[in-house]
């Protein structure tokens, strides 16, 4: 349960009506005395006192308003149920509306988010709503617009006095269950079968005799003191490696503010989700990198918590910004050297394509997951013109191109292809990687 208020002063300005009462007043007072007709100034006699009567509640009027929300985290499709109580002087009508929320978050048809409170109800006085999560990510709520109303007056009061807590909305539960397909093992996501090798890792193997050129740091003392002999300790060989998702979150290059842009922004998370747990279901360590409206970088982790702190790294990523930051992030210097980075975006910007070949030329393993953008601009708007959509394919096509010149394997991930065709990308990768090593 969340519970939030806050109280201010909501200062009265002046009413649209006040200067057209002024400006009947006064040119009908000033066409009384110039054509001497005393009927055209008692005109304005009424329209004086009705500025005189409306100017009187002059002083700040004290507002209150407290919101309730069963929760701020759910899931795709669930809806969550609030309350908000105000308190206001009587003698005011109260209207209440939640304005600048997120798209994502949506009302019911037959719940919208305004009220209205007549003159006559009892203050403080609640009202409850609901909100429909349509799409995971982290979205603003909005902020609650309150307008006091006082019938008779020339001054209106209308501030914006709470701004919402934001909402936290996890995948469905059909995106969270679905890993693999049932038949596909999971070494083909990264997992690292176990084998009887021997080499440098941390998982004990056995213990033999010293041979020249053992390091001495593999010596085990007791076991030489037992037997009399060096003895040194093997160990398998580190079956799990670092996998670092890069994340483009700057997919339209307007912020992801278009139709285009949601629909990137959702497909390239969901994606990123996936491959994020495919691996850390293989123990893999798991890093995001994330670039664009955010940069920010989460170092690879492992474990049960990784997999609550990597999905809530992918869900900041599109979390809204009120300024796009493009700066250089130095993430190229944070990935570790033998780390796989899988990168999905659509390549719309040369940085993120320059970004991708310089992490390829310092050594790193780089796999591309590439959305063509032109396909969902197509769908948005049937409008288009077609060689707008061509110009922009052929764009995609050009990059794509580039990068596989540059020795970068690139799977292009197109409008309705399942997110198997990430888990192919994936197999690729690993058994280039398996020749190269």
């Amino acid at each position: 349960m969340i519970d939030v208020s806050a109280r201010r002063l909501i200062s009265p300005r002046r009413d649209e009506r006040l200067m057209i009462y002024l400006v009947v007043a006064v040119g009908a007072s000033a066409l009384g005395l110039i054509s001497g007709e005393l009927r055209l100034a008692m005109i304005a006699t009424p329209f004086y006192v009705g500025i005189v009567l409306g100017l009187v509640r002059r002083e700040p009027t004290p507002f209150g308003v407290r919101c309730t929300l069963e929760s701020v985290r759910c899931i795709e499709g669930d809806e969550i149920h609030g309350r908000i109580d105000v308190d206001a002087p009587p003698g005011f009508a109260i209207e209440l509306m939640v304005e600048g929320g997120s798209t994502a978050l949506q009302a019911p048809p037959d719940q919208p988010w305004a009220w209205h409170v007549p003159i006559g109800v009892r203050r403080p006085v609640g009202v409850t709503f609901t909100i429909v999560a349509e799409h995971w990510g982290r979205h603003r709520l909005g902020a609650l617009e309150v307008r006091l109303i006082d019938h008779g007056s020339l001054l209106a009061r209308q501030a914006q006095v709470h701004t919402l807590p934001s909402i936290t909305v996890l995948p469905s539960a059909r995106h969270l269950d679905r890993l693999l397909p049932p038949a596909k093992p999971h070494a083909t996501a990264g997992a690292h079968i176990a084998t009887r090798r021997l080499g440098d890792g941390y998982d004990f193997a056995e213990i033999r005799d010293h041979h020249p050129g053992d390091r001495v740091r593999d010596l085990n003392w007791r076991a030489t003191m037992r037997r009399g002999e060096l003895q040194v300790n093997r160990r398998h060989p580190e079956r799990s490696g670092d996998v670092v998702i890069m994340l483009d979150t700057l997919p339209d290059g307007l912020g992801g503010q278009s139709e285009v842009g949601l629909d990137l922004a959702l497909r390239t998370g969901r994606a990123a989700w996936e491959v994020a747990r495919a691996h850390l279901e293989a123990n893999d360590r798991v890093g995001v990198a994330a670039e664009g409206i955010r940069t920010s970088w989460l170092p690879p982790t492992t474990g049960r918590r990784a997999r609550y702190v990597v999905l809530e790294a992918v869900i900041d990523a599109f979390a809204p910004a009120r300024e796009v930051r493009l700066g250089n992030t130095g993430i190229q210097h944070e990935v570790p050297p033998a780390a796989l980075v899988v990168a999905i975006s659509p390549l719309e910007r040369v940085r993120t394509t320059k970004r991708l070949i310089a992490l390829r030329k310092s050594g790193r393993t780089v796999a591309v997951v590439a959305l063509d953008i032109s396909e969902l601009a197509a769908a948005a708007d049937p409008r288009l013109r077609p060689e707008v959509t061509r110009l922009a394919s052929l764009t995609f096509a050009e990059r794509v191109a580039d990068l596989r010149r540059r020795g970068v394997p690139v799977i292009e991930w197109h409008a309705g292809q399942d997110i198997s065709r990430v888990v192919m990308l994936l197999d690729r990768v690993r058994g280039h990687r398996g020749r190269s090593t």
